[in-house]
């Protein structure tokens, strides 16, 4: 199930509240629109999580549009009954953008499966580092062929 929810990129609270069920593993995502915003080639996001016991996610989101980002919940993300208090940080080179703040509402399931123990989840960040690395790679790539071409 896909919910969507219009931010600004304000750092601000928003008081939008999206709902989740704990450990509801892959099944929920998120998509999240921003007024004033457009993608330019190169930005990601990074879904921001800090659970109500304290633990954090981080996670890595896909373009869908000219505006807006996709998340999947992680089972991390849902491992807490409770609020999870997030924000999106869009990075654009060096400079980065925050959203609003808002709220995931985990909720019990409707019937009890195994636990998952909750713990900080930095996919997020793997997967801006892997970009950041390909991104440095295929400019060295460009470099060395000026570099050939002009020889």
């Amino acid at each position: 199930m896909t919910q969507t929810i219009i931010l600004t990129l304000s750092g601000n609270f928003s008081h939008k509240e999206i709902y989740a069920v704990r450990t509801d593993k892959d099944l929920s995502k998120l998509r999240c629109v921003f007024r004033g915003y457009r993608y330019e080639s190169g930005d990601t996001a990074i879904l921001r999580a800090k659970k109500p016991d304290g633990t954090n996610c981080y996670l890595a989101g896909e373009c869908d549009g000219e505006n807006a980002f996709s998340f999947t919940l992680t089972d991390q993300t849902t491992a807490v009954e409770g609020d999870v208090f997030c924000d999106i940080c869009i990075y654009r080179g060096d400079a980065n953008l925050s959203s609003d703040a808002f709220l995931i509402k985990v909720r019990p399931p409707a019937a009890e499966g195994d636990q998952i123990p909750s713990e900080n989840d930095y996919t997020g960040f793997v997967e801006l580092i892997k970009n950041t690395v390909n991104a440095q790679e295929i400019t060295n790539a460009e470099i060395d062929r000026m570099w050939e071409e002009e020889a």
